[in-house]
């Protein structure tokens, strides 16, 4: 296909080393794509976990064999490493919103390939962030995601229902463990009307620990949601 003029004249950028495009059908440049580090079995079917070695078919990993979670099925659209990474950091902590309707579409992409039982999800809510760090930082990613997953789903929204009670800081430094018991009690939800017997899909950009979703999981459950899945951008090993 012979490239249209005006992409010649204002060229995009990839979305990942954001050198110049000269297609407007892509977002990332042949060598970003060559890099994208794509979640690929096998990886454990409840949390996906990438495993390192066979068998290529999906399975419970140690730990969702070993505890019973709270959010049924974990869907990732990548690994978070290589520019995955590079580009969920500036996603993240530099503000660059304009990524978020290409991680949304990676999201639902990934999330309609894995979900071929084809579960109704009733609504979406993003992990919210407690008012301090929403002052400090000017924006929630996961609320940005929602929006783009929300509008490709054609499924309501509601980023007020779960909230943030407590100022738990940065998780980044904390083992498995240590951000399990810093996020014991600090999520709630406001209006238990508008999740009773729904199917809640989660939305946020990183599953490290599994912490944040399994407490999250946890309190729409209890107040009275009927099943809690979670999406993500990318999972880390």
């Amino acid at each position: 296909m012979m490239p249209n003029l005006l992409d010649w004249i204002f060229p995009k950028k990839c979305l990942g080393c954001r050198e110049f495009l000269f297609s407007s059908q892509e977002e990332l440049c042949v060598t970003c794509q060559e890099k994208w580090p794509s979640l690929k079995p096998p990886y454990c079917s409840q949390c996906a976990l990438p495993f390192e070695t066979s068998p290529t078919i999906n399975h419970l990993c140690g730990d969702c064999l070993r505890h019973e979670k709270q959010c049924m099925s974990v869907c990732a659209s990548g690994v978070y490493e290589k520019i995955l990474h590079e580009m969920i950091v500036r996603f993240k902590y530099h503000g660059e919103e304009s990524l978020a309707k290409f991680f949304g579409s990676q999201m639902v992409m990934a999330f309609s390939q894995k979900q071929k039982d084809q579960i109704e999800i009733d609504l979406i809510c993003p992990i919210p962030l407690h008012i301090k760090k929403l002052r400090e930082r000017g924006y929630n990613q996961a609320q940005w995601l929602a929006k783009e997953v929300g509008k490709n789903l054609k499924v309501p929204v509601d980023p007020f229902i779960l909230i943030k009670k407590q100022h738990t800081g940065s998780q980044t430094q904390l083992t498995g463990v240590d951000r399990y018991e810093n996020l014991k009690g600090v999520f709630g939800v406001q209006d238990v009307s508008k999740i009773k017997d729904k199917t809640i899909l989660l939305i946020d950009d990183v599953y490290t620990t599994g912490a944040t979703v399994e407490w999250a999981s946890h309190v729409l459950l209890k107040a009275g949601a009927s099943q809690v899945m979670a999406l993500v951008i990318a999972r880390a090993r």
